[in-house]
C-alpha cells in the first residue's frame, strides 16, 4: 500500500524515452542544474536487468521540478529525445485492487475443486456416470437386453 501526497506528486517527474545506457548518475547530472534532487529511480526489467526506458526524478521543491520540466521536455540525452512530464500519482488501485492477493484464495480453491470434479466426472465410464447420476442407461437397438424385452412380449 503506497500513498503519495500531492506535494510529492508535483515534485516528481516522469522521464520517458531513455537510452539503454543511461544510469541514475547520468540523470542526476542532467537534472541537478534545476535544483536539489531528492531521488532518481530507473526501473529495470527483471529478466534482462536493463532499464525499461523511463525513470522518475523527484526534486526537493515543486518549483525546481517545474523548471526542469520546462527546460528538459523534448531535449536530447545520450542521443535520444526524452519526454518529461509530471509523474502521475500512484493510487490504491493502480498496483492492486487494494486487497491482498490471498484474499481471493478461497474462491480460487473452490473453482479448482469444481474443475477437478468436472475432470473426474468426464473420466467416469458411461455406466459409472449413470449409476452416479441415478439414471438408468438407454440401450441401443440390437443390444442383448432389448432382444430379451421383445421376446417377453
Amino acid at each position: 500500500f503506497f500513498v503519495v501526497t500531492m506535494s510529492v506528486h508535483k515534485r516528481t517527474l516522469y522521464i520517458g524515452g531513455l537510452a539503454d545506457e543511461v544510469t541514475p548518475k547520468d540523470l542526476l547530472a542532467a537534472f541537478v542544474p534545476f535544483g536539489d534532487v531528492a531521488s532518481v529511480e530507473i526501473p529495470v526489467d527483471n529478466t534482462s536487468k536493463a532499464n525499461r526506458g523511463f525513470a522518475f526524478v523527484t526534486f526537493e521543491l515543486a518549483d525546481d521540478a517545474a523548471s526542469a520540466l520546462e527546460n528538459m521536455h523534448l531535449s536530447e540525452l545520450f542521443g535520444k529525445v526524452i519526454k518529461v512530464s509530471v509523474a502521475k500519482p500512484l493510487t490504491q488501485g493502480s498496483l492492486t485492487s487494494g486487497r491482498a492477493v490471498w484474499d481471493d484464495s478461497d474462491a480460487w480453491y473452490d473453482k479448482l475443486r469444481g474443475s477437478a470434479a468436472e475432470m473426474d466426472r468426464d473420466m467416469m465410464s458411461r455406466e459409472e456416470l449413470f449409476a452416479h447420476e441415478g439414471v438408468a442407461p438407454r440401450h441401443r437397438k440390437g443390444s442383448d437386453d432389448e432382444e430379451e424385452e421383445e421376446d417377453e412380449d
